[in-house]
């Protein structure tokens, strides 16, 4: 099924069925929701069980690549679009790899909206982030762009503070 999140956005949902609480998981980078499809089906006994293939991947809508359509809050927000649609109450939700972004995003800035959150391998900084304690490399990003933003406005170079890569 498609469900549209943002606009225009449409977002692949698979309904592997199932009853009881709902799990939604949520691929890694550059997969779609089918990769849960051999894994998904073990929790039907006592979960329904749905995936969702991110913006940009599978049948999902696939907007301009800019930062601002595929930033973590904006996933974790289509996240949310969908479980409103289709008025899921507070579900577990499973992310994969890079998944781990959304997740945090969502339990930073919802957590009201689900009941638990399970990282499948994604533990990388993104996924640890805390706004309390905060961590230097994803701060120093955030800080980077609200630079942006103001030399931007004031029409001059704009310095860059930061070059790191991921090992």
């Amino acid at each position: 099924m498609q469900i549209a999140v943002d606009g225009n956005v449409k977002l692949e949902v698979l309904d592997f069925g199932g009853s009881g609480r709902t799990l939604i998981f949520l691929s890694g980078m550059g997969l779609d929701g089918h990769e849960f499809d051999d894994f998904a089906p073990m929790f039907l006994p006592n979960h329904r069980v749905l995936a969702i293939s991110r913006r940009g991947f599978g049948k999902s809508s696939a907007p301009t690549p800019d930062e601002e359509n595929y930033s973590a809050d904006r996933l974790g927000k289509d996240v949310l679009a969908v479980i409103t649609a289709l008025k899921i109450n507070r579900p577990v939700l499973v992310g994969h790899s890079l998944a781990g972004e959304e997740l945090s995003s969502i339990a930073t800035s919802h957590p009201e909206e689900i009941s638990g959150l399970i990282y499948l391998e994604a533990g990388y900084p993104y996924a640890l982030y805390s706004p309390t304690l905060g961590d230097p490399i994803i701060d120093a990003k955030d800080l980077q762009q609200h630079l942006n933003l103001l030399f931007l406005l004031r029409s001059r170079p704009v310095p860059t503070l930061l070059a790191w890569k991921h090992p």
